[in-house]
């Protein structure tokens, strides 16, 4: 049943399924560079650090934006704040693909992701407002799943009409739906009553930020976040496409199938992991379990090279299935994270995840480029992409290391 009394459940469901929507769009726009990377290298006339440069400005401009885009969503209306992201997010996303001078196309990166940083944050506001505590997980999970694989399967589809048209009308046409979204958020029919009013005592930003420095364990918690989610944005974002096409010689179609997998994987994952965590309680032994099969895994796909498509594929998916433990992370931040600091606790956490894509992608450019330099039309993926076994086994050290601060109630 709603929180709030003055709305249906089905409004609620509604306008939830219209933010979530939101994401989606913002998710397509983060990974569909990965598909025209080569064209994109000719069109802004750059090499792969300036690749890595625009991957990274979205996780800049998104990092950027997590702490105000709460404080906005508190003081103004929603649809005021979300309708205009929409449509900024939208044009600045076509105006990337028409443009042709690298630094206005690098400032528009920004945008997109400075106006896409209030998708998911909406929808977990909306649910936070508006419906009983027991399904924020629910919500939550459903969206991160959402977004992954209807923004891989939307890729997969713009690999396929490339094949028929040119890449900048498919991406045109998609970003299209972005307009349809924010026209049906202006609906009345959809539209929700404003939020409950607040405490006018609330907690002072600054006095947040010192008790959260005093929680060793959810900072450590932040880091183990990072680094988890570090593989699947590295592959997913920017280099696993040109990777696989590059070294496994897939075609833009096959390539973009390979990363869908990986988001199948996330999606089966998040729910079962998500769910032992919450029956074992035993947070740590889920996370070591997956990083250590994430660093298999990656190691295999990254310097073995398995020969066969289909056991590409699958490496894939239990690639995006073991990282998925990444689910728990937020389960952790849950138990041991005070009330009181929760809203620059989540900020924190999800800052961390996105300085974490914002610096590595720049280093996987900057080491394919030194390659690319003193051995022109060559590029070291093996390399570049070192960085995501490095990245799990990171995470399995810190697995061991977070006991050493567990709060008594829990098992890590």
């Amino acid at each position: 049943m709603p929180k709030h009394p003055a709305v249906s459940q089905i409004t609620v469901v509604m306008a939830i399924t219209l933010f979530i929507l939101f994401y989606c769009l913002d998710y397509y726009f983060r990974i569909s560079p990965s598909l025209v990377f080569h064209q994109l290298q000719h069109q802004y006339h750059t090499d792969t650090l300036g690749m890595g440069a625009f991957a990274s400005a979205f996780y800049l401009g998104y990092l950027v934006m997590q702490i105000p885009s709460g404080i906005i969503l508190d003081r103004l209306s929603l649809y005021r704040v979300v309708v205009p992201a929409i449509l900024i997010c939208t044009l600045a996303f076509i105006g990337f693909v028409l443009n042709h001078h690298y630094w206005s196309g690098y400032v528009l990166r920004w945008v997109i992701s400075g106006a896409s940083a209030f998708s998911f944050i909406s929808v977990i506001y909306i649910a936070r407002q508006y419906l009983d505590i027991k399904w924020f997980g629910l919500v939550s999970g459903i969206t991160i799943a959402a977004g992954t694989v209807s923004a891989s399967i939307a890729q997969l589809v713009s690999a396929l009409l490339m094949q028929h048209f040119h890449w900048h009308s498919i991406f045109i046409a998609l970003a299209l739906w972005g307009f349809v979204v924010a026209v049906l958020l202006l609906l009345p029919g959809l539209r929700l009553p404003p939020r409950q009013t607040k405490p006018a005592s609330q907690t002072s930003w600054w006095h947040q930020v010192k008790q959260f420095s005093r929680h060793p364990l959810l900072i450590l918690n932040g880091l183990v976040g990072g680094l988890f989610y570090l593989p699947t944005t590295l592959f997913a974002t920017m280099w696993g496409i040109p990777f696989l096409q590059g070294e496994y010689h897939f075609s833009a179609t096959a390539a973009s199938f390979g990363v869908t997998m990986l988001f199948v994987g996330w999606a089966i994952g998040a729910p079962v992991i998500g769910s032992l965590a919450d029956r074992t309680n035993h947070y740590m032994r889920l996370v070591s379990v997956g990083a250590l099969c994430g660093a298999l895994i990656s190691m295999v796909l990254v310097y073995l090279e398995p020969g066969a498509s289909w056991m590409v594929w699958v490496l894939l998916f239990l690639f995006g299935l073991f990282s998925s433990a990444q689910v728990v992370v937020w389960k952790c931040f849950r138990d041991y994270c005070p009330k009181d600091i929760a809203g620059y606790g989540v900020a924190f956490t999800n800052m961390l995840i996105m300085l974490f894509g914002a610096v590595f992608h720049l280093a996987v450019g900057w080491l394919m480029s030194r390659v690319a330099y003193l051995q022109p039309d060559s590029l070291d993926y093996k390399l570049g992409l070192s960085i995501i076994p490095i990245a799990f086994m990171l995470v399995l050290i810190l697995s061991f290391i977070m006991p050493l601060f567990q709060v008594r109630r829990y098992k890590l």
